[in-house]
């Protein structure tokens, strides 16, 4: 993986560094009620999100499924890896919260950005 490259576009035009997302899958968490994700929300996320090369993120609920998931975006592999030892600690924060049993982590280069429609920092879901 390159990191923090300077990409051309075809016009000559340069683009955003290199973009990482740090991507969290939490499996058969048996617990997504909305008072899970109020507490996912007030306690385990701003401990991340005042993190150095902190870029932003998502979390994703598949309430069927049992799974939860943490997207987080951030501007190097430097500042990724120094968020280690607290990104750990988050989730396993988040495997509490949600009763989650298996957790797996993939670090990926972000290659195309087409972003959803700005709806706020929290989205209620139809059942809630």
């Amino acid at each position: 993986m390159v990191v923090d490259r300077q990409v051309g576009s075809p016009a000559g035009d340069q683009v955003a560094s290199t973009l990482l997302a740090r991507v969290w899958r939490i499996a058969d968490a048996s617990y997504l009620e909305e008072s899970t994700i109020d507490a996912i929300d007030a306690v385990v996320l701003p401990q991340i999100e005042r993190l150095a090369g902190y870029c932003g993120g998502y979390l994703l609920a598949d309430r069927d499924g049992g799974a939860i998931l943490r997207i987080s975006f951030w501007d190097s592999l430097v500042h990724l890896r120094a968020a280690d030892v607290l990104a750990t600690n988050a989730i396993a924060g988040m495997m509490v919260v949600t009763s989650g049993g298996t957790v797996s982590e993939d670090i990926c280069e972000v290659v195309l950005s087409d972003p959803p429609p700005q709806l706020g920092r929290r989205i209620r879901s139809e059942e809630g």
